[in-house]
């Protein structure tokens, strides 16, 4: 029987290669990520669950929605950040098939236990941060509910609790507010500095009672009575709650977050009143049955490290030598003012869409605390930077990156600037091993015998597209849409990008429909692209204008006959015609853009056929040291047409020993949404050296498999033979790695 207190009973010390505090998705990702590098992790959650605004707690989870946004979910096409932030994703989508329902915290949760080299605590608030000569030696958190106490003393730690406490609590240098328009020379900044950020948003869930429900709202909730009370404010969806919910821009979004939240809760409630009380919102037998139990925050403190990023470098894409992740999303910088401003609840339209851009490795570490790294929304940028970097995909990436940057602190016993400025190049490789996508970057290790073998393939699919399944007119019509982002462009001409193999076109055929009571000319030009973005015709190699009949599915020759750059990229623009229709298709095609219309782009091309083919799906691709589709496919997609089973082989001309292999798949990185497994993602495959198995694998769903073998096999000729897919005709590659690794299981530098 215990009938005395004793405090150290309720202490637990770790010793740590790296604490991570915060479990959030980018905590979570960057603790999965060093520990699967061999470092001794602990993680520090202060919540019951992992996910922080994405987790179950926030109704972030609906169904198959899932709100982890990032690159592809406007402008940028094939885009999804990849690495571990993909793989998780993945889990998630396949568990729905298997019943799950808001899930996510748990996927999340599942991988952590995972790893054996992870020290997590859940409901552990960090509360005390020691130092030493600029350097953080531990932190002290304290678990509510079981009165434990936990530090954790760490060679490296990362900061991602959001609101920088840990570096704010160790003296790093920080920002919170708005810079000043003149002094990184912003044009969305306001004109004078201010301590304004963005504001925090609640979330609300509400079902169907099945009969008519009342509801009185508190005293103190605010008042909604008109639509005009709430400019902007689409509330069709009553069931899932609104992200324009928000307040606490003109707070202290750290040190009010409590009176916040309260305010949060009297919009939420006036809202509810709005829509249950005035005017017609068919909600009638609809009834709030649950509310986030903490607001979300979109910004409190930054960290500052040796570079501060900025509106420019993202809409001008500067290349940086240390880049190690990247981003995507619009500068989305939602008003101080929340549901208290009469403007637009988001950026203010237009919003500015980049391209997507790199983040530097000096964004990602404290310019004054030697081992101190962050990942999140803490990251070094400017007010108007936060605005596209601060969404959870980007975080994750910005995550595995500093975990990985870890990593080398650890082997050389060096700082991250020591670490950025001597082995930024080994960083950035590693982070390709390990999946994360750099953009413009490919994977170069010498000691990856893929790239010295011989490539070939069953079959390889040619740029030929399946039947049309939809048509878009060559006029387009007026652009109805109560969402303010998707505002079309000025010029909204049809026009296509494609990837080439040929050094000539003679000619390219579409399929059209003339809805007109007579024949009508369409011309069509021919230009080089300067890159996937360049829609623009400027690079004009020529033009040919065709009579096309009346009638529907007329094939229409445009004949071209020029010579072109081996290899180059092209656009085919086409001159608007009213009673014109061109048809399209939806088949996964990477590689190639349509025009987009607006801010979304999906997988719809111009259906197209040219002459010659063009071959941009061989099986070379898969050595290329590239993960995604860029200005070329980069992938090897098997002929549709020859069907499964479907090999790639990789042939040296002298046996090679090796005991490590690692698969990428393609898990289409354009879609946002989906079901289960990847359609495009191969399913089952087996491996063989010399004709003998090696291994086989099925009811696959993940883009990254990695192989580890019991035994060096030595072998002229591995095959990687595809039996099926999840659902695609066509088996996809984007790449094969072979290794000969000493401990491949704890050891992959």
């Amino acid at each position: 029987m215990i009938k005395k207190y004793n405090s150290e009973y309720f202490r637990r010390e770790y010793n740590l290669d790296l604490a991570v505090i915060g479990g959030g998705v980018a905590g979570v990702t960057a603790a999965i990520a060093a520990a699967r590098q061999g470092l001794k992790v602990g993680l520090m959650q202060n919540r019951p669950v992992y996910g922080g605004p994405s987790s179950s707690e926030s109704n972030a989870n609906d169904g198959s929605y899932l709100c982890v946004n990032g690159a592809s979910d406007y402008y940028n096409r094939n885009a999804r950040e990849t690495g571990i932030i993909e793989e998780m994703k993945l889990e998630f989508h396949k568990k729905l098939e298997e019943g799950w329902r808001r899930h996510w915290s748990f996927v999340l949760r599942d991988f952590i236990k995972r790893e054996a080299n992870i020290t997590s605590f859940l409901n552990c608030e960090a509360y005390d941060v020691q130092t030493e000569e600029n350097k953080i030696t531990q932190v002290t958190g304290r678990v509510s509910g079981s009165e434990l106490t936990v530090v954790f003393q760490a060679k490296q730690f990362i900061d991602a609790t959001g609101d920088s406490f840990i570096g704010a609590a160790a003296g790093a240098e920080f920002r919170m507010g708005r810079e000043g328009r003149d002094e990184f020379n912003e044009s969305l900044a306001p004109e004078s500095p201010d301590t304004y950020t963005q504001g925090t948003t609640i979330m609300f869930r509400a079902i169907d009672t099945g009969k008519p429900i009342r509801f009185v709202p508190p005293d103190w909730a605010k008042k909604f009575k008109g639509d005009d009370d709430l400019p902007f404010r689409i509330h069709r969806n009553i069931e899932h709650g609104y992200w324009w919910l928000e307040s606490g821009g003109m707070q202290d979004t750290i040190a009010d977050n409590e009176d916040i939240y309260q305010d949060l809760l009297a919009a939420l409630f006036g809202v509810w009143d709005h829509i249950k009380n005035y005017g017609e919102h068919g909600a009638e037998n609809y009834a709030i049955d649950w509310i986030t139990p903490f607001s979300g925050k979109r910004e409190s403190r930054r960290l500052i490290g040796d570079y501060i990023l900025r509106q420019e470098d993202i809409m001008a894409n500067r290349k940086f030598s240390d880049t190690v992740a990247y981003g995507g999303w619009p500068i989305d910088i939602h008003p101080p003012e929340g549901i208290s401003g009469k403007s637009h609840p988001g950026s203010t339209p237009p919003m500015l869409f980049p391209k997507t851009y790199g983040i530097p490795f000096r964004c990602l570490y404290s310019k004054n605390i030697d081992n101190l790294m962050m990942p999140g929304r803490n990251i070094s940028v400017s007010h108007v930077a936060l605005g596209t970097t601060r969404v959870m995909a980007t975080c994750a990436v910005c995550a595995q990156a500093v975990a990985t940057a870890a990593v080398l602190c650890c082997k050389y016993n060096k700082a991250p600037r020591e670490v950025g400025a001597e082995h930024i190049e080994e960083l950035q490789q590693l982070l390709l091993l390990n999946d994360i996508a750099l953009p413009n970057m490919k994977y170069t290790s010498a000691s990856n015998l893929a790239q010295y073998a011989k490539v070939t393939a069953t079959s390889s699919m040619p740029l030929r597209f399946p039947a049309s399944d939809n048509i878009l007119s060559l006029t387009a019509e007026a652009k109805i849409t109560d969402d303010p982002c998707d505002i079309p462009p000025t010029d909204r001409t049809r026009a296509q990008i494609f990837p080439t193999s040929t050094g000539y076109i003679e000619s390219i055929t579409l399929r059209m429909n003339n809805c007109n009571p007579h024949p009508v000319e369409v011309a069509a030009y021919l230009s080089i692209a300067q890159d996937r973005y360049d829609f623009s015709g400027s690079n004009k190699l020529g033009e040919s204008t065709q009579l096309v009949p009346v009638g529907s599915d007329i094939a229409v020759v445009f004949n071209f006959k020029t010579k072109i750059p081996l290899g180059t990229l092209l656009c085919l623009r086409l001159k608007p015609m009213v009673g014109i229709d061109i048809q399209t298709s939806s088949y996964s095609m990477p590689g190639l853009y349509l025009k987009p219309d607006g801010c979304y782009f999906d997988d719809t091309n111009i259906w197209l056929e040219t002459k010659p083919i063009q071959t941009t799906f061989e099986a070379k691709n898969v050595t290329n040291g590239i993960l995604r589709a860029e200005e070329k496919a980069n992938m090897w997609i098997g002929d549709p047409q020859s069907g499964l089973p479907a090999s790639l082989f990789l042939e040296w001309e002298t046996a090679r020993e090796f005991n490590y292999i690692d698969l990428v798949f393609d898990t289409n990185l354009n879609k946002i949404k989906r079901y289960g497994a990847t359609p495009e993602c191969v399913k089952n495959y087996e491996l063989f050296a010399d004709g003998k198995l090696l291994l086989k694998v099925e009811n696959n769903y993940q883009r990254l498999r990695r192989h580890y073998l019991d035994k060096v096999v030595c072998a002229n000729k591995l095959e990687l033979k595809i039996t099926a897919t999840n659902g695609d005709p066509a088996p996809r590659v984007y790449e094969m790695r072979v290794f000969k690794r000493q401990n491949v299981k704890t050891k992959l530098l």
